[in-house]
């Protein structure tokens, strides 16, 4: 009885400590979604290279301001 006691405790211990991981992995996902606007850090580079500002002749060269968010027309 005291060997089943054990593992089932070694078990919710295990459950919890890897929820808490999961929720850790999430939430510093999440924050840097926000920071880039919501676009992940491949899409900005894109956009950055679609603009021509590797560029160093580009006036925004350099910057991605403008790229976390999509102009209407």
């Amino acid at each position: 009885m005291a060997d089943a006691q054990l593992l089932y405790w070694k078990q919710l211990i295990l459950s919890e400590v890897m929820s808490a991981l999961f929720r850790s992995f999430s939430s510093l996902l999440f924050s840097q979604q926000l920071e880039s606007g919501g676009a992940s850090n491949l899409v900005l580079e894109r956009l950055y290279y679609a603009d021509g500002r590797q560029n160093p002749d580009h006036p925004l060269h350099g910057s991605f301001k403008g790229l976390t968010y999509l102009d209407s027309p």
